[in-house]
């Protein structure tokens, strides 16, 4: 689901309506769905608490100060180098493809 098609105040007006309801069935319905949208902001401030403690921790590294202010491409990351052995390390580029899954987009520009 892209960011911009999650809009929380038409689904929080859908909820109480629901639970306003006469109806015990869409007073059901609109409790589970405010769990389920309980849910889904907890685990979104969670994903993006993870990728942005990911971006800290996973900096670029180069061979020398002298190589980087050359403009030289780093060598690999901070973290994970000398093992991972690339810039952008495995990491940086899952949390890449994750952000762009959550934008609707795709790293190969397909969505």
């Amino acid at each position: 689901m892209a960011t911009e098609d999650f809009d929380r105040e038409r689904l929080g007006r859908r909820v109480t309506f629901g639970l306003d309801s006469p109806i015990p069935a869409v007073q059901g319905w609109a409790r589970d769905l405010q769990s389920a949208l309980a849910e889904i902001e907890r685990l979104w401030e969670a994903l993006t608490t993870a990728l942005a403690d990911l971006d800290e921790e996973h900096q670029p590294t180069w061979s020398s100060d002298e190589a980087k202010a050359r403009g030289k491409a780093p060598i690999g990351c901070t973290l994970c180098w000398p093992g991972d052995g690339h810039w952008p390390c495995s990491s940086r580029l899952i949390a890449d493809d994750l952000r762009a899954a959550l934008s609707g987009s795709s790293a190969g520009g397909e969505q």
